[in-house]
């Protein structure tokens, strides 16, 4: 992996202070969520945001012995890690955030935060000589 120039690491850096990116930036969001474990309680946490025309950008799940992010840790139990477009701010997402929690055990609002945009570098393109 180190030898794919796509290759790349994310971090967050979280605060106590929530930060509202500005639209232009075209910002995403990120939420923490324990889902109960009843049949179609995936397919109802991703209809919140489905209905309102909001994009699931990433989708993970993780066992909740390792995260231990949200709530108490119980084998089998798995914490989902849900990042989407837009801000919190936009009231489409405040409304998917509150639908979201009556399907979950618990969801922890992670924040807004604006996206990345790598500035190109004049190395990518080169021309070739032969």
């Amino acid at each position: 992996m180190e030898n794919d120039s796509n290759c790349s690491t994310r971090y967050y850096l979280l605060g106590r202070k929530p930060v509202v990116p500005e639209s232009h930036t075209e910002p995403r969001t990120a939420f923490v969520v324990a889902l109960r474990n009843q049949p179609g309680t995936l397919f109802k946490a991703l209809s919140c945001f489905a209905l309102r025309d909001i994009n699931v950008s990433k989708f993970e799940s993780r066992p909740s012995l390792r995260s231990g992010a949200v709530g108490g840790s119980r084998p089998w139990q798995y914490h989902m890690f849900i990042e989407v477009d837009g801000s919190i701010a936009d009231q489409a997402l405040k409304n998917a955030h509150k639908n979201l929690e009556e399907f979950s055990q618990s969801v922890r609002l992670l924040g807004s935060f604006p996206r990345f945009r790598p500035v190109p570098s004049s190395s990518s393109y080169a021309a070739v000589s032969m």
